[in-house]
């Protein structure tokens, strides 16, 4: 039963993550190909992230974004050479090209107030993602603590080891499950924010 149920919302999330509601006909798109963050908030970017820093982004419009609790959608570690580790649904773990990544709406860094914790972060991540390749780890459609499969704030949580443990909210009423989303990373009291553009 949990197997099936874990296939139902897996393929609901998929779907999720292409549509994009539009205030012009045609209202609903599927994979639109525009995003607010511009050049010049790229070249921001570039001059001030660090190794370690924390991306978030949000994708205006998408209906996996309005599913997600608060302003902010999905977030991954920067681990140099413009690349970026993060859980996305469809592909688990991943390791994206910061252009790439920052093909959105809405963006911020976060910077880990403790540096001393950012190297082993940044190698946690690494491991992570080499870890993910070889034993098939997914992205948690469930949004379970005690399992292999992570989600996008679940990694970034874990690459930092538990930093991030008193930030988590209950966010269902039907579970009463303890989850971290991006905003309750944004908010903690153990990043500052380095660069925001909401749009």
């Amino acid at each position: 039963m949990l197997k099936k149920f874990r296939n139902i919302i897996k393929c609901f999330t998929d779907f999720t993550t292409n549509i994009y509601f539009h205030k012009y006909p045609f209202f609903i798109l599927y994979k639109p190909n525009f995003h607010l963050v511009n050049r010049s908030n790229f070249k921001e970017v570039l001059n001030d992230i660090k190794p370690g820093d924390i991306i978030i982004r949000r994708a205006k419009g998408y209906l996996s974004t309005i599913l997600i609790p608060g302003y902010w959608s999905h977030m991954g570690i920067y681990v140099g050479g413009n690349l970026i580790i993060n859980a996305i649904a469809k592909r688990g773990i991943v390791k994206d090209y910061l252009f790439d990544y920052l093909k959105t709406d809405s963006v911020g860094i976060l910077r880990v107030k403790n540096k001393k914790l950012i190297p082993e972060a940044i190698e946690h991540a690494l491991s992570l993602y080499n870890l993910a390749k070889t034993n098939n780890i997914k992205y948690d459609y469930i949004f379970e603590t005690n399992n292999t499969n992570l989600y996008c704030s679940e990694l970034i949580d874990i690459c930092y080891r538990g930093l991030f443990e008193s930030d988590y909210s209950k966010i269902n009423k039907f579970f009463s499950k303890k989850v971290i989303t991006p905003d309750d990373i944004y908010k903690s009291k153990n990043v500052e924010k380095i660069i925001e553009f909401k749009y």
